[in-house]
């Protein structure tokens, strides 16, 4: 469990990042959501003990990140946007080993990790390449493996697949289910891909202008007033009357609208009809996200 304490954060005298900020952070897959300049990128950087808030804490299972303490900044770890959290001198291996031996890992151990992680990855045949060489999908790869290789309990993710062609983020998607699925795990995710939060992500928050302004659960994003689930029945030939729902008509196909609750009777009034197909169309997740910023 994560806990954001009422946490403000202010960039000289004009610039409000985070606006008296408070959020619980349970385990699982947690989509942070916003515009551009909602203080995401600020939250998690707090967080991580990168920056100090003007005012607040942040208490990963009640211990507070202002204690800085060795053993819970072990168990947190980041991937930010820019991907440039390793030493551009070193190879790719190197890098690996360097910041696992920082952080205690023994030594057979972490030649493990950083070899399941260099294959999982696709960077085996990079290992030996210095980080600075790297195209921005393979240094956000490395810096995905980076955050990974120590294992920890809380991972903040801003934007992870930025940069990589659709293999690569179909791994590193696969990869924050699996870690996500361990007990005790939480992850954070902030990213602009409306697809991929909808895809990964277990409960949400939006904030906009430093603030909460709706959380919930995947569920409950069904009960926001721009919610819309509709049906469309694509049936051959002509409907007979009485059956609910919006009509179109093109060669040779009739095809229905109807609600959740007008498919049942929808249904039952077809027949015997020839159904081509039953599509169900939902509201997606950057039409609500728009709807909730108005």
């Amino acid at each position: 469990m994560i806990r954001f304490d009422c946490l403000h954060k202010r960039y000289g005298r004009k610039t409000v990042a985070l606006d008296g900020l408070s959020l619980e952070v349970p385990e699982g897959i947690f989509c942070l959501l916003g515009p551009n300049g909602a203080g995401k990128t600020t939250l998690i950087k707090i967080a991580c003990g990168v920056l100090l808030p003007d005012r607040g804490d942040v208490l990963f299972n009640g211990e507070s990140i202002g204690r800085r303490t060795k053993g819970l900044q072990r168990l947190i770890a980041a991937v930010f946007e820019n991907a440039e959290n390793a030493y551009g001198y070193l190879s790719v291996q190197d890098n690996l080993m360097y910041f696992g031996y920082l952080w205690g890992i023994p030594g057979r151990i972490l030649r493990e990790r950083v070899d399941y992680l260099l294959e999982r990855l696709g960077l085996s045949d990079k290992r030996k390449e210095s980080f600075t060489k790297l195209s921005k999908g393979m240094k956000q790869k490395v810096a995905v493996a980076l955050a990974m290789i120590r294992e920890p309990r809380f991972l903040f993710l801003d934007e992870p697949t930025l940069g990589l062609d659709v293999f690569s983020a179909e791994t590193v998607k696969d990869m924050i289910r699996e870690w996500a699925g361990d007990r005790g795990r939480t992850i954070v995710l902030t990213t602009h891909n409306m697809a991929l939060a909808e895809e990964l992500g277990q409960r949400f928050a939006f904030i906009s202008a430093g603030k909460v302004i709706w959380q919930g659960r995947k569920e409950d994003l069904s009960g926001l007033p721009a919610y819309r689930v509709e049906y469309r029945i694509t049936v051959r030939g002509d409907v007979p009357d009485g059956v609910p729902g919006k009509r179109e008509k093109m060669d040779g196909l009739t095809t229905l609208t109807v609600s959740k609750g007008e498919l049942g009777p929808a249904l039952s009034v077809l027949g015997k009809a020839e159904i081509v197909e039953v599509t169900k169309e939902e509201t997606d997740l950057e039409d609500l996200f728009r709807e909730v910023l108005r």
